[in-house]
């Protein structure tokens, strides 16, 4: 069992290509996605190759005891969850793009970071007392959100002088709950999104992002400079400004694990390559870390 979990926060600066394989279908390289949802994640092993190449490049001298052995034989101390999706931008008229949500997506990232407190023996002082779940995040107690309180067509965005907004060709009515204002607040600021965060029902979020998608068509080009037939592909893209979370998670196997978790944060890299093609500049991140028990997200 892990002895520590800890939320790490990733944003995509350029379109990020964690690729399923390729498919027979419309696209062929697909990123990947969730067989459940069909809502973009990038697999935990994913996550943890771009961060033991970074920590490589940087002729780390405890990359086995981090990581893990190249030949499997030995167990790192830190792994990491599938990055689940909790932002997705969408382009507006209002705004240049906006952040869009759901409560399926809110609802899993408060429960993931009421996991960590609960692991740190912080339940006491972080979830709420009068019957609603939530937790402490440096400002008041967060209420999860009731997925039947935004019906199809409504959203609840942040810019409370707006009661229309129009993503992509659908126009949605600002529902005014100011049940959700706390938590409005804490995900706008702490996050630093400088464009209105939207929170649409699960089936409209669903919908607005299976038609949202980033796919490109490339080409393979010869040696000799042209275009071979049958070289052309589709290749999907998460879209850049994308946000999305993982758990980094602390084994108790190896003695040590005080100093190397310590001297593993000091050395965090802030922005890193992840999944396929690098040489193209596609994969650019940012990344931080997010302790829910101190306000929120550093910004170190």
């Amino acid at each position: 069992m892990f002895e520590n979990v800890t939320a790490l926060i990733i944003k995509a600066v350029t379109p990020v290509h964690a690729g399923s394989g390729r498919e027979l279908g419309f696209i062929d390289m697909p990123i990947q996605k969730e067989s459940h949802t069909d809502i973009p994640k990038i697999e935990g092993s994913s996550v943890k190759g771009a961060l033991r190449e970074e920590y490589r490049l940087k002729n780390e001298e405890k990359i086995y005891d981090l990581f893990g052995s190249d030949n499997g034989n030995r167990a790192g101390l830190i792994g990491f969850s599938d990055a689940k999706l909790l932002f997705y931008p969408i382009k507006s008229i209002h705004n240049l793009f906006s952040y869009v949500s759901c409560p399926y997506l809110i609802n899993r990232f408060i429960e993931d970071l009421q996991m960590i407190t609960k692991d740190r023996g912080e339940e006491k002082n972080n979830l709420q007392s009068n019957n609603k779940e939530g937790i402490n995040l440096g400002l008041n107690n967060l209420s999860k959100i009731d997925p039947n309180s935004i019906v199809e067509g409504k959203a609840i965005f942040t810019d409370e002088e707006k009661d229309e907004l129009i993503l992509d060709v659908f126009s949605f009515t600002n529902k005014k709950n100011h049940e959700y204002d706390e938590l409005l607040e804490f995900l706008h600021n702490k996050f630093k999104l400088h464009r209105d965060l939207v929170i649409l029902s699960d089936e409209d979020f669903i919908e607005l992002i299976s038609l949202n998608r980033e796919i490109v068509t490339r080409n393979r080009i010869g040696d000799d400079g042209i275009t071979k037939e049958g070289d052309l592909f589709t290749e999907e893209y998460l879209p850049a400004e994308s946000i999305l979370y993982t758990l980094l998670l602390v084994n108790g196997i190896i003695n040590d694990k005080q100093n190397l978790i310590k001297k593993y944060k000091s050395d965090f890299p802030k922005i890193l390559q992840m999944g396929g093609d690098s040489t193209i500049g596609k994969g650019i991140v940012k990344m931080k870390i997010c302790d829910p028990s101190n306000g929120g997200v550093k910004d170190e």
